[in-house]
């Protein structure tokens, strides 16, 4: 049977992940839809949000798993650790997950813009002037 202490984190890990997926979802962090594109944006940011967040609910559960479970005892404030060799299996797996993580991101933004939107601009242009600064010509 695993280390109860394994056992807390893992349980722990999975309830932060369900409580910052539900407050990333449920506050609305964007302002009202007012392009043809803005459903999409949402939809990708909710993708985002379930994908990267239990990365980092696993990151920092294992940081402060291993701060805590790893700590210094009295005594031992001079002698150093062990060398040891990396796992190759495990460097590469850090870096190839988030690759492709990266990559479907981009796959979904990609589907997002692929998908439409007003394919007939109109040709106005909105003079935006800041006081003290330059006349920004923005496409409206």
């Amino acid at each position: 049977m695993p280390d109860r202490t394994i056992v807390r984190a893992i349980v722990a890990g999975i309830i932060a992940t369900a409580v910052g997926i539900f407050i990333g979802l449920e506050i609305h962090w964007f302002p009202v839809q007012a392009s043809s594109q803005a459903h999409e944006i949402d939809d990708l940011y909710k993708v985002l949000i379930v994908a990267t967040v239990p990365i980092f609910v696993l990151v920092v559960t294992v940081v402060l798993y291993s701060v805590w479970q790893f700590r210094m005892k009295p005594g031992q404030e001079s002698i150093d650790g062990p060398p040891i060799h990396g796992n190759t299996r495990l460097e590469v797996a850090w870096t190839v997950l988030p690759a492709l993580l990266r990559v479907s991101g981009r796959g979904e933004a990609a589907h997002g813009d692929a998908r439409g939107g007003d394919q007939h601009c109109p040709d106005t242009w909105l003079h935006l002037t800041v006081p003290h600064a330059c006349t920004l010509p923005l496409p409206t």
